[in-house]
This record gives structure tokens, C-alpha cells and sequence, in this order.
């Protein structure tokens, strides 16, 4: 009993160190500053499959409390996807499967409150795919300013003002922009700016 008792504790730390492991490794690939394929042996290794195709998301949630029920669902949800903690209401999620606008209904169904939910589009390079979680952040932190109703974005919908928001006050931006804001001026219905933005 005593062998097994000790087995048993070994069994758990050994799991406890390979979760925080690989936790370390995917933060490194999806948000560290160290170029990607310096890990992506070790990834492989640990049976992180960082070669298949994903769909990067961000999902900010309403509550810190339920940041770890929420993981575990999009865990659940798809086991081979990859999820960890941006900061204490934000995880980086790159599933392999296909996600819709069905995802945020679906976490609010099991009691817990997102948001805002934010897309890229799906790659399998994780250079790419960490490219896309800093624009994501950027688009996440656009529609927090800019379109606070809207809870569901998409890169692929907003990818210029996404790249913009993160420069918003360098001068250079403030000259690039300047025929936009001119054109605001003389646009007294809207016209204008509906036309430039169906364009």
C-alpha cells in the first residue's frame, strides 16, 4: 500500500510538471518573444502536434473566477486544441476544429459569461498563428473602445483598423489618416464614409 501510495504521488507530480511544461511551451509559441522555431522541437516532443492546422481565438470572459471553468470547457470541447491564460479574463484558445458564433452561446449555456470572442483566420505555422494572437489583442482591444456591443469579431473584418489600433497616437498615424478625418468633416449624412467603407 505504501509503494502504491508513493507511486500514485510521483504519478501526480510528474503529470502536475508535464502540464506546466507544455503550459510554458505553448505560451512561448503563441505569445513569447523567442522566435517559434526554437520550440517547436520541443513541442513535438512533448506530443503538442504544433504542425496541424488551428484557428487562433481569443475569448475574454466577464469574471476571473470562472477563467479556469472556461478553459476546461474549450478543453473538453476540443482536447487536441491548445488553450492558456492571457491574463486573469482572457485566454488564447487555437482549436483544430471549425468555430462559429455558436461558441459564445455555447459557454453561456454551461452558466459562464464571455465578453467578447475574437477570430483569425486558421493556419498551421506557429509563427503565423502567433502574428495572429497580437493582432487579435489588438482587435480585441479595438472593439472594447470603438464597438463595445458587438461581442463577436472577426479579423478578417476588421483587419486594418485592428493593425491601425495599436498606433493610434504615433504622429506618422495621424498623417496617414488625415484624408479620413477630412472627408469626416465635409460627410454631413454619411454618405461618404458608408461608401468608403462598402469599398
Amino acid at each position: 500500500t505504501a509503494e502504491m501510495l508513493v507511486a500514485q504521488s510521483y504519478d501526480q507530480q510528474h503529470r502536475r510538471w508535464m502540464q506546466e511544461r507544455n503550459e510554458d511551451l505553448l505560451a512561448s509559441l503563441l505569445l513569447g518573444s523567442q522566435p517559434p522555431h526554437r520550440v517547436m522541437e520541443e513541442a513535438r516532443r512533448a506530443g503538442l502536434k504544433p504542425d496541424q492546422n488551428r484557428t487562433p481565438v481569443l475569448v475574454e470572459i466577464t469574471r476571473p473566477e470562472q477563467l479556469g471553468a472556461v478553459r476546461s470547457w474549450l478543453l473538453q470541447r476540443n482536447p487536441a486544441g491548445w488553450c492558456i491564460a492571457v491574463h486573469d479574463t482572457c485566454l488564447a484558445w487555437c482549436p483544430t476544429i471549425a468555430v462559429d458564433e455558436s461558441l459564445r452561446l455555447q459557454i453561456e449555456t454551461q452558466g459562464l459569461s464571455v465578453e467578447r470572442v475574437a477570430i483569425g483566420p486558421a493556419t498551421s505555422e506557429p509563427g503565423v498563428l502567433r502574428e495572429a494572437m497580437v493582432q487579435l489583442s489588438d482587435l480585441a482591444a479595438y472593439g472594447r473602445e470603438q464597438m463595445p456591443a458587438l461581442n463577436w469579431l472577426l479579423l478578417s473584418e476588421h483587419r486594418i483598423p485592428a493593425a491601425l489600433w495599436r498606433y493610434r497616437h504615433d504622429a506618422g498615424i495621424q498623417e496617414l489618416i488625415s484624408p479620413y478625418a477630412r472627408l469626416q468633416q465635409k460627410d454631413s449624412n454619411g454618405q461618404l464614409l458608408k461608401t468608403l467603407r462598402t469599398w
